[in-house]
């Protein structure tokens, strides 16, 4: 079935059980016969954060995930579809990102996770802090002056932060590629059960596919997040607008305004592919095409041949190598 949620269940073919279960990120890369490399960074607000490589001798590709999720998403759906694995297969050199709070940046040198304050965070901090950070690591590490950057949902929000606030950025990024675009929210299809839906629709495709028992992906997701970057999300889906956080009363303390100030995407120089589904139920067409009337830079605006492809298909489609990589690989050539 074209876009359907790829699911490793917990018994195998012959009955025994599945290993993958128990496997951890590192574990899975090293048993499927990739070498893997693990970093750690520190941010400069004292997070600790862990960055995985699978190094090849190929183009840098830095990949970023998604909301409640971690860099688990791109080796999750298996070697057949994960879109780190089919990258690093063609000699990529595949870097793997995560955003402060997850499984894997789960501490900080000034504070504890049990600490309020260690999560006062959205993601206009992972976009403002946590991305420039490994992107300037990744570079300095492989010696090079700028990489390609694949984004789905909430890493493609950070991008899209980065390289409008911070616009020195935009000139160590080759071509950035967004996978489900989250950026304007107000057409998003129904918004009151999106944070049911960020799970639930995992549980629901599972259940329809028969799968009983627990699959590897559940053991890899939900990887963790800040309730503040859920209430960003509502704010955006709200205020129809794309925007720091709503401080409400002390917005004229923060921001000198009333309201919080929108993104300036048009800063963006970077050259830019919007990737879209049809059956995204929270990067809607319309929200997209906001964003890509606003971009000065995009190249491509492509709608994934698929009129059911939904928001965590961009990650678990079973043929995401005809569907995503095939079109992935055309435009980085085009660049390289």
């Amino acid at each position: 079935m074209s876009g359907q949620l790829v699911i490793t269940q917990k018994l195998r073919n012959d009955g025994k059980i599945n290993d993958d279960i128990y496997l951890n990120i590192t574990q899975l890369i090293t048993k499927y016969k990739y070498c893997v490399e693990v970093y750690e960074v520190i941010t400069p607000d004292g997070y600790i954060i862990k960055i995985f490589r699978i190094p090849g001798n190929g183009a840098i590709v830095f990949l970023m995930h998604g909301i409640i999720s971690s860099a688990d998403d791109w080796i999750s759906g298996g070697v057949e579809s994960g879109l780190a694995y089919l990258l690093a297969q063609l000699g990529y050199d595949v870097w793997m990102g995560n955003a402060r709070g997850n499984k894997h940046s789960r501490s900080n040198i000034y504070m504890d996770p049990s600490e309020k304050k260690f999560w006062d965070f959205s993601f206009h901090e992972i976009g403002m802090i946590d991305v420039p950070t490994m992107i300037d690591f990744v570079l300095e590490k492989t010696n090079k002056s700028s990489l390609i950057y694949i984004g789905h949902s909430q890493g493609t929000t950070a991008f899209f932060i980065m390289c409008s606030l911070r616009p020195e950025y935009n000139k160590k990024i080759t071509l950035m590629i967004s996978l489900s675009p989250i950026a304007w929210l107000s057409h998003m299809k129904s918004p009151v059960k999106t944070l049911k839906l960020f799970y639930g629709e995992l549980v629901f495709l599972a259940s329809s596919l028969g799968v009983v028992e627990l699959p590897v992906i559940y053991n890899h997701f939900p990887s963790g997040s800040s309730f503040k970057q859920i209430q960003h999300f509502a704010q955006l889906v709200l205020s129809g607008d794309f925007r720091q956080f709503d401080y409400k009363v002390k917005n004229i303390e923060k921001y000198g305004s009333l309201t919080p100030p929108s993104y300036p995407v048009e800063k963006i120089t970077a050259p830019v592919a919007i990737f879209y589904g049809e059956g995204d139920w929270l990067s809607d067409v319309s929200d997209a095409q906001i964003l890509k009337s606003r971009l000065p830079n995009l190249v491509e605006f492509y709608r994934v041949e698929d009129d059911h492809f939904s928001h965590f298909d961009f990650i678990y489609a079973a043929d995401t190598k005809n569907l995503l990589l095939a079109n992935i690989l055309r435009l980085i050539k085009k660049i390289h």
